[in-house]
């Protein structure tokens, strides 16, 4: 059997493509599948092929941009109709390969952090900080994601009061 002209990539989130921090499941090149799976199977230590690997529906989109240093270059929606409105946010999009290598350097985030584990809490998988958090000293634009967490725990926090009063 053939094998098809790219690589499955699985999407990223819950709803699949229709919020902002969701991506929804596209294909990569073969070649690019390749390299984030070598990086993978070494530090998975399975015996999975890439093929096999693809088969079981391929690599995260996230996953895979971690494994490669940066965001697939060849990735394509797999129902370019279902999400015709879809754009990758800047932060998710490919690099920019004409870049020099000094036009490459990401500029420093301005994130939030978790007091207790000082963690991003874009990256964190937790609906609220369990204690006390704090904004980074970083010079640079402000992460969208925390900016995004931030206002969903404000609302909460103020439409919990708003039941108590």
């Amino acid at each position: 059997m053939a094998r098809p002209a790219m690589a499955q990539i699985q999407g990223e989130g819950q709803r699949n493509g229709r919020t902002t921090d969701d991506i929804p499941d596209g294909f990569i090149s073969w070649d690019e599948h390749y390299l984030a799976w070598g990086v993978w199977s070494k530090r998975q230590r399975v015996a999975h092929s890439a093929e096999e690997v693809e088969r079981m529906g391929g690599l995260s989109y996230r996953q895979v941009a971690e494994l490669l240093g940066h965001n697939p270059v060849t990735w394509e929606l797999r129902d370019p109709h279902r999400y015709a409105l879809f754009l990758l946010s800047p932060e998710d999009g490919p690099p920019d390969l004409t870049a020099t290598v000094q036009d490459k350097t990401p500029p420093l985030r301005s994130h939030v952090r978790d007091g207790a584990s000082e963690k991003e809490i874009c990256k964190m998988g937790d609906d609220a900080p369990d204690g006390f958090f704090f904004f980074d000293a970083a010079k640079g634009p402000h992460c969208s994601k925390c900016e995004t967490k931030m206002e969903l725990w404000l609302s909460w926090w103020i439409d919990t009061g708003k039941q108590y009063n």
